[in-house]
């Protein structure tokens, strides 16, 4: 059977190992599959010594690149690399990844492996595509769509829970998307936040000259900006387009921030949320994840009123 794997508008699948092929092991865990591919980093299912499917992450150079392949950059991407690993080893919340392992590979690249979740948040609302051509080659159930309110604020208030907190840590994420956001079930599960490759941590970013962060449709205007601060600010755009895309089935764009402009089933309360959290102006927005978890939860309360 064939894996899914989601790596832009269109589906990449991997097909695991056959049964004859010999095992191959990262460290102590044994490869199932391939699951994910990035700039730095490829993502295999493995099982533990113990029998538990895992995901292990590898440090590896991919074909994607928006700057130059240099030392320079090389050596930004693995401290990345390692700053992720060591902050998943530090962070203990029920909304985000825990680490299970780490080390050095037979072939001297470093790893670090955390449990195998069996969906992320694109389970439920499909993949982002660009133009109808895209949107044909997807299966049905692979399909942009909305999410029940009820759902999508369940949702949103986890995503929140974990961002508050890491806000209070100095932890910036910005790179908050549906394929980041990773469910315990494929239907109806919890949140778990992962991928912390861009994380500012305390004021400090490993970055790249000319080099772009954050993920297109999720990303603050502001994210890139020169004088931009990256703040907790760019979390909360980014929390807000997720809510926009879960509520209307459609990427916030085109200056339309209001998702009940595309869905009518969105109560006024949180259409006037979402579109703050969206604002252009990052002084406009909520204040802060803890703020705008506030303001969600406000909503549930009074029942949307």
């Amino acid at each position: 059977m064939e894996r899914v794997v989601f790596g832009g508008p269109a589906e990449i699948r991997v097909a695991p190992r056959e049964a004859d092929q010999p095992a191959e092991y990262i460290g102590p865990f044994e490869v199932v599959s391939e699951l994910a591919r990035s700039r730095w980093g490829e993502v295999f299912v493995c099982k533990s010594p113990t029998g538990e499917m895992t995901a292990v992450k590898v440090f590896e150079l991919g074909h994607s690149f928006s700057v130059d392949v240099t030392e320079k950059s090389v050596a930004i991407w693995r401290r990345r690399f390692e700053q992720e690993s060591w902050l998943l080893s530090e962070l203990h919340h029920p909304h985000v990844v825990p680490l299970v392992g780490k080390g050095v590979d037979k072939a001297g690249r470093p790893y670090f492996a955390m449990p195998y979740f069996p969906a992320n948040l694109i389970t439920e609302i499909g993949g982002d595509v660009g133009g109808t051509a895209n949107l044909v080659r997807l299966a049905p159930i692979r399909r942009p769509k909305p999410i029940p309110v009820p759902r999508a604020l369940t949702i949103m208030r986890q995503i929140l829970r974990a961002v508050a907190w890491l806000h209070e840590l100095g932890i910036v994420h910005r790179d908050l998307k549906p394929g980041n956001i990773l469910m315990t079930r494929k239907r109806g599960g919890r949140v778990r936040l992962a991928d912390f490759g861009m994380a500012g941590v305390n004021g400090r970013s490993l970055t790249i000259p000319g080099e772009k962060l954050g993920s297109r449709g999720y990303a603050a205007p502001d994210l890139n900006e020169p004088s931009s601060k990256r703040g907790p600010e760019v979390d909360v755009y980014s929390i807000g387009a997720i809510g926009y895309r879960m509520l209307t089935g459609r990427p916030a764009c085109d200056g339309e921030f209001h998702p009940r402009q595309r869905n009518q089933d969105v109560p006024d309360v949180v259409d006037r949320i979402i579109a703050r959290a969206l604002s252009t102006d990052p002084a406009e927005r909520p204040f802060s994840a803890a703020s705008m978890l506030g303001e969600i939860e406000s909503a549930i309360r009074g029942g949307y009123a």
